[in-house]
């Protein structure tokens, strides 16, 4: 999801910030159901009968 920081340039430039932006694709990679999340998104509902 990093694709989604409007910073991300200053955040891998600053060694802080660059750990937290790994530290969080490391936790996201743990999480098989989150290894396909992208910038679309998809919403599904169904129409009440009638």
């Amino acid at each position: 999801m990093a694709f989604a920081l409007g910073d991300l340039d200053q955040r891998l430039d600053d060694p802080v910030g660059r750990a937290v932006v790994l530290d969080a694709a490391r936790a996201v990679e743990r999480v098989p159901e989150l290894l396909g999340l992208g910038p679309h998104v998809l919403a599904t509902a169904r129409r009440p009968p009638g």
